[in-house]
């Protein structure tokens, strides 16, 4: 899970020094993506996992 919070950290972080307003909502979108589907994120490996989409 660290991983996956450090991920987020560093999309949000991009995002606050992004000048182009369409980047910046993309990248708050990216960072909202990840944080909200942790757990699909990380069983992506298992073989029961049916995957998400974006």
């Amino acid at each position: 899970m660290e991983n996956h919070q450090e991920l987020v950290k560093n999309i949000r972080n991009v995002a606050k020094n992004e000048l182009n307003k369409d980047i910046k909502t993309n990248l708050r979108k990216a960072s909202n993506y990840f944080k909200n589907n942790k757990h699909g994120i990380h069983n992506q490996n298992l073989e029961w996992n049916i995957g998400c989409s974006v």
